[in-house]
């Protein structure tokens, strides 16, 4: 596109502000995720659209919910590809359509001759046929006297072979043939590649290659993001839980270090969020300022080392210190 829309800038914007949330440079993005550092930079300032992909794991990277961008990136993508103007005039889309079908040229086969049955062959041989009689020739010999005139002869003779001729087969068996050929051909291809595809080792998650700080025990009040326990972690039970003040609040469990925390967004300046569960001291995270409540944020994290453990998340609204609000789920 020659220029870059309103959506497309927001969506950039976005995730520019994501990245700087996560506390991430630009080459450690690019070392959390599968693309590069140039492919960032040009995300990042709307120089070309981010695939959905991209996007994805800068939210698991930095603990967001994905849905709270889906639609951003869906206006985005619709005003980059241009697909009202694709559909505002559909001959353009057909006629690209056709000039993207490569033209087949029909090359004459090499003429190959084959071996014809011997009836047709004695057939064509045989000088007799199709020759008019002849009335005055004259009258056969009797057998008897055709054997008087003949010598006796001590050998049989060998019989004579007549020679083969051979025929042209139609244009159209050698189509068929070529036709057979190319089917054939690309079957054969088609299944080596899918062999190949299907034996092939599947991709390790890019979170599981990276060297965690902390596991179990020593994650005790630390930070996800700044451990790397935070990169790919699993949500437990629902997506989030929705408090009665409008906060969310939604349980995020790394296997890789043992540990769970919440994650907490849509709330108010001065609301307290805590994570407990039995033998671990509790967790609490306060939001300070519109930043943390709004945009989201993570309590410290627990260990999660006993499964079916239950882990317990509590939201305290501000002014009313007595009255929380508690959601329970359990260690996978």
């Amino acid at each position: 596109m020659s220029t870059t829309g309103p959506e497309c800038r927001r969506l950039a914007a976005e995730l520019r502000a994501l990245r700087v949330r996560a506390g991430l440079s630009l080459a450690q993005l690019a070392a959390a995720t599968t693309y590069s550092k140039s492919s960032w930079e040009r995300y990042l300032n709307a120089k070309s659209l981010p695939p959905w992909a991209a996007v994805q794991e800068l939210c698991l990277v930095a603990d967001e919910p994905e849905r709270a961008l889906r639609a951003l990136w869906e206006l985005a993508e619709a005003a980059w590809s241009g697909r009202g103007k694709v559909a505002a005039n559909p001959s353009a889309g057909a006629a690209s359509a056709v000039s993207a079908v490569p033209t087949v040229l029909a090359v004459p086969a090499p003429a190959v001759e084959a071996v014809s049955d011997d009836t047709d062959a004695s057939a064509a041989d045989d000088p007799r046929d199709g020759d008019p009689v002849d009335d005055t020739a004259p009258a056969e010999k009797p057998v008897e006297a055709e054997k008087a005139e003949e010598p006796e002869q001590t050998e049989k003779a060998a019989p004579v072979r007549r020679a083969r001729r051979l025929r042209r087969p139609r244009s159209g068996a050698w189509l068929f043939v070529v036709v057979a050929v190319v089917c054939a051909t690309l079957t054969a291809g088609a299944a080596y590649a899918w062999r190949s595809a299907s034996s092939a080792a599947p991709p390790v998650p890019y979170w599981k290659a990276v060297r965690m700080g902390c596991s179990g025990s020593s994650c005790v009040g630390a930070d996800a993001q700044q451990t790397g326990c935070g990169m790919g972690p699993a949500t437990l039970g629902p997506d989030y839980f929705a408090t009665r003040t409008g906060a969310d609040l939604s349980f995020r469990y790394s296997q890789t270090c043992d540990s769970a925390w919440v994650k907490a967004w849509n709330g108010q300046v001065g609301d307290t969020v805590s994570i407990s569960t039995p033998g671990v001291a509790t967790q609490d995270l306060l939001m300070a300022n519109p930043y943390l409540a709004s945009d989201g944020a993570s309590t410290p994290m627990v260990s999660a080392t006993r499964p079916g453990a239950v882990l317990r998340a509590c939201l305290t609204p501000v002014g009313h210190p007595g009255d929380p609000q508690c959601f329970t789920e359990r260690v996978p």
